[in-house]
């Protein structure tokens, strides 16, 4: 699944950089950035929502610079409106898009039918997005309290901890859970004092984007 949703991104991302540029020279050269970075970065093995999210954030992308060659643009939006729908039940950071989007067309669209359009979009988005969240189980989730913890762990250097993981599902109170999240989290902020707290975020910040792997191996 990681290696398909990877391959249509690069699509996606390859059909906007013709849309974009219309050149030969540029779309070949983005096909090659594309397949270096996306199509062997080794994380599309792991079965991670992050790159199953990658062909729905490109499609996002793809149709909204597609708008240009229409003349109201009504079928892009409904093309941003279904990738971003899909999108947002496997990553919910798909909305920072659809807020980028927003703003470009405050400040760059000089319809005012036009700028009304975004609102819409969201609105629907979020209508059809409720369905899906109303059906999870909200006990169940792992909210920003468990990340930050994790995320502040020495053992991983604030990567993925099987540890925390089991000791954050060991809690089946939200409640319970999360305030023993916060409490773990300051007492390892805690251990490590003000220097030593820049230091570790100052290395995770380089071992996650230093060589392009994201983390990979940690």
């Amino acid at each position: 699944a990681g290696v398909i949703s990877t391959d249509a991104a690069i699509v996606f991302t390859v059909m906007t950089v013709w849309k974009l540029t219309h050149s030969r020279k540029v779309t070949f050269l983005s096909i090659i950035i594309c397949t270096v970075f996306l199509g062997f970065n080794p994380w599309i093995i792991i079965p991670y929502s992050d790159t199953y999210v990658l062909p729905f954030l490109s499609a996002v992308l793809y149709f909204y610079c597609s708008m240009k060659d229409e003349k109201k643009g009504y079928a892009s939006w409904i093309g941003i409106v279904i990738a971003a729908s899909l999108g947002i039940k496997i990553k919910p950071t798909v909305v920072i898009a659809l807020l980028a989007i927003v703003l470009a067309e405050i400040f760059f669209c000089e319809s005012a039918k036009l700028r009304k359009l975004p609102q819409i979009v969201l609105g629907l988005i979020n209508s059809l997005s409720d369905a899906v969240y109303d059906q999870r189980n909200a006990d169940a989730q792992m909210t920003w309290q468990h990340y930050l913890m994790m995320g502040a762990n020495e053992e991983t250097h604030g990567s993925y901890f099987g540890v925390d993981r089991e000791r954050s599902w060991g809690i089946s109170d939200p409640e319970k859970r999360k305030e023993m999240q916060i409490e773990v989290w300051r007492q390892r902020i805690s251990e490590k004092g003000i220097w030593g707290t820049i230091k570790f975020y100052m290395q995770k910040l380089i071992i996650a984007n230093d060589d392009g792997s994201f983390a990979w191996g940690w």
